[in-house]
């Protein structure tokens, strides 16, 4: 009987292994969900550097420039803008006639008198002071084919140097007003025009005079300290070497100067003998 039993417990273990791999695979095909799988957990994530912010206003510098002082050449400046270089023999160009038809043109007496005022006012800037004028014969062969007219000299004088854009250089104030019948102003525009003929000429014709040697003395004193001086007088003697065997004419003007080539000096001793 007991053996019946065992039997019998054994056929049912054995049915029940053999059957429940069937049954399982029966469930699946009747769309019972399988067992959850366990949630996978969110990664921690890092925290983000803050960018900084953008300032709206904030001025950007161009890359390669470097701050400098106003004016300053160098690294500050654009590529290819002008640079101003004083050079010699480079001078401002002139209209002749319409220079020429304002020199002749009515002076008004108020005209006349400012133009006094402005060059009293310049000649108290210069530092040393020539001897009273006194005219000697050997004046009387230039002022005789001179053009001179007194009454608008001044006038005159200051439109010369305006239609020119001559502004006299301050080592001038520290020359001699006139030198002879010259006036210094003059002299220092002569130096600065001598690439042209005509005012290498009144240099050349008058170098021999004992106050236009004089002047030139004053100006290589000067010169030794001023590499601008020095380049603009070689160029000057550059001109009037070539102008070696021309006949020198003692009483050479240019003929758009005339009487402004002459001291103010000589000017009043003029109209002071009418």
């Amino acid at each position: 009987m007991k053996e019946k039993v065992w039997i019998v417990i054994l056929a049912v273990l054995l049915f029940v292994f053999v059957s429940w791999p069937c049954v399982a695979e029966e469930e699946k095909r009747e769309g019972k969900p399988a067992p959850a799988k366990p949630a996978p957990q969110p990664e921690k994530q890092q925290p983000q550097m803050r960018q900084p912010e953008e300032r709206p206003n904030a001025p950007q510098q161009k890359q390669g420039v470097q701050p400098g002082r106003p004016g300053q050449a160098g690294p500050t400046a654009r590529p290819g803008a002008p640079v101003t270089v004083h050079q010699p023999g480079k001078t401002h160009p002139v209209d002749r006639a319409e220079l020429s038809r304002k020199l002749k043109a009515p002076v008004t007496r108020e005209a006349q008198q400012k133009a006094v005022a402005h060059y009293r006012a310049e000649r108290v800037r210069f530092t040393r002071h020539s001897p009273p004028m006194r005219l000697v014969p050997e004046h009387r062969v230039i002022l005789k084919r001179m053009r001179i007219i007194p009454g608008t000299y001044y006038y005159r004088r200051g439109v010369f140097y305006d239609a020119y854009g001559y502004l006299p250089p301050p080592y001038i104030y520290t020359m001699y007003p006139r030198y002879g019948l010259w006036d210094a102003v003059f002299l220092g525009f002569m130096l600065e025009r001598a690439a042209e003929q005509e005012y290498a000429l009144m240099y050349y014709n008058h170098r021999d005079e004992a106050e236009m040697m004089q002047w030139r003395q004053d100006m290589d004193r000067m010169a030794m300290d001023n590499a601008d001086l020095r380049a603009r007088l070689a160029a000057m003697d550059q001109q009037v070497a070539q102008l070696q065997g021309t006949p020198v004419d003692s009483a050479y003007v240019p003929q758009d100067a005339q009487d402004v080539a002459l001291s103010p000096d000589v000017i009043d001793q003029l109209t002071a003998a009418k």
